[in-house]
């Protein structure tokens, strides 16, 4: 898949994580973080993490956020849990563990950064999309290398991660990135900014 066909696929995906956060953040009233998981039983604790693995993979829409908010309530014992679903053939599953990271934060910079530097280009977009939302600094050079990546969408999100960061380093190595993409790369990126 190349092209516009990928664009369009990261950005459905990147889309339905927006809306989601969007939920989560500020919405309380329609329920969504107090909705049990109904679709599985969570037994002992240890099992616990493997219930809501499977739940953000499989679950109906309310049941994978609920799985996201408490794994992300678990921060860094889910992080192992987690990193295989990152890797995931499916798109969907793969932003759907992003969300989860999203959710855990800072303990899950470490193992996200390391994700950067795997051969597998489609574990890098839902991978930088977190490190731009948890803002953590060690994040900024690695992020910069990404700037010289072969694929576009990888290089987009970059830029864009670089600039929410704030870091002055990054910034400027972001915005030099930019300058090398062409008109509709640069309108995407932009947008790219404009919505995280």
């Amino acid at each position: 898949m190349h092209g516009i066909d990928e664009y369009i696929l990261h950005c459905t995906y990147i889309l339905q994580i927006i809306i989601i956060f969007t939920i989560q953040r500020s919405v309380c009233t329609w329920g969504v973080r107090e909705m049990p998981i109904q679709e599985v039983q969570l037994g002992q604790k240890g099992q616990q993490v493997d219930d809501l693995i499977y739940m953000l993979r499989n679950g109906n829409f309310n049941g994978m956020l609920e799985a996201a908010k408490e794994l992300g309530g678990m921060g860094d014992k889910a992080v192992g849990s987690l990193m295989p679903l990152l890797r995931d053939e499916d798109p969907r599953v793969r932003w759907r563990a992003a969300l989860a990271f999203g959710r855990i934060g800072t303990p899950a910079a470490t193992p996200l950064i390391r994700a950067l530097e795997e051969e597998d280009h489609y574990v890098k977009p839902p991978a930088i999309w977190v490190l731009e939302q948890i803002g953590d600094p060690r994040a900024v050079e690695p992020l910069m290398r990404a700037l010289s990546s072969k694929h576009p969408w990888t290089r987009w999100m970059a830029i864009s991660a670089l600039i929410k960061i704030g870091d002055p380093k990054g910034v400027a190595a972001a915005r030099e990135a930019m300058k090398g993409e062409d008109e509709v790369s640069q309108g995407i990126v932009e947008e790219l900014i404009a919505r995280s």
